[in-house]
């Protein structure tokens, strides 16, 4: 499907009240419902949950208006849809008016259009955390922290640009490092058998990711010990681990 629909969402699903919608692109490190629970948290006037993007509107010079601080990534829209009908402007021309005001300056799609509205209107946002817009540029490029990954884990992991499965596009350069657990990640659940309890797949990712820890620092040198990121392996796992505990109790 063209990245570009979710950007008429409310009209090609007219019957839905609300959705979820994700880049096919994503692994969960959480139960879903955990996203979807945030629905509740909605004002009387937000229409759509995004999480912030990774640095892309601070780290390059970007001659576009863009939401809030750092811009929201249009990976993923928690989506009110009928609220989103009856924004008090027109959307389907509000879209037309800006693809052809800054055509020349559009980069990412639909991602742009979306900052370029809601620039202007964010009182109809409402702000996910970043725990859930999770990619490996956040920390090569941008140096961006996020603190609700720090505590609590990454909730979301988003193999953007194909970075889960075609390692041969970047074996040449040095992201193809902290590629390593993301593509991890992406096998384990792939392999993973449905029936089989989730205490199995952390069970198998803990193991794997530690054997490419060691094999990160053998690489990098004793004297250099970052892992994936800023963060380290273990807050790639934290939600995982949260969750099969919470399963014993």
């Amino acid at each position: 499907m063209c990245d570009t629909e979710k950007l008429f969402l409310p009209w090609a699903l007219p019957e839905f009240d609300s959705v979820v919608y994700l880049d096919t692109d994503h692994v969960f490190m959480r139960p879903p419902e955990h996203l979807t629970q945030l629905f509740k948290n909605f004002d009387d006037k937000q229409a759509i949950g995004v999480a912030p993007v990774d640095g892309y509107y601070l780290q390059f010079t970007i001659e576009i208006p863009y939401y809030g601080e750092q811009g929201l990534s249009a990976a993923l829209l928690l989506s009110n849809l009928t609220r989103w009908r009856n924004l008090p402007f027109p959307w389907m021309l509000m879209v037309k008016r800006v693809t052809e005001h800054f055509k020349d300056k559009i980069v990412v799609g639909d991602q742009d259009i979306f900052n370029i509205i809601f620039s202007e209107f964010p009182e109809y946002i409402y702000d996910l955390s970043c725990d859930w817009a999770s990619i490996t540029e956040q920390c090569l490029t941008t140096n961006w922290r996020c603190s609700s990954i720090e505590q609590t884990g990454f909730s979301l992991v988003h193999g953007a640009r194909s970075r889960f499965f075609r390692r041969q596009l970047w074996s040449t350069q040095p992201i193809d490092r902290l590629l390593i657990p993301m593509q991890e990640i992406f096998l384990a659940w792939e392999r993973h058998v449905i029936t089989d309890p989730v205490s199995v797949l952390l069970q198998n990712l803990t193991k794997t990711l530690h054997t490419r820890e060691d094999e990160l620092r053998q690489m990098r040198g004793s004297e250099e010990t970052h892992q994936f990121c800023v963060y380290g392996f273990e807050k790639l796992l934290k939600q995982l681990t949260n969750f099969v505990e919470s399963q014993k109790q």
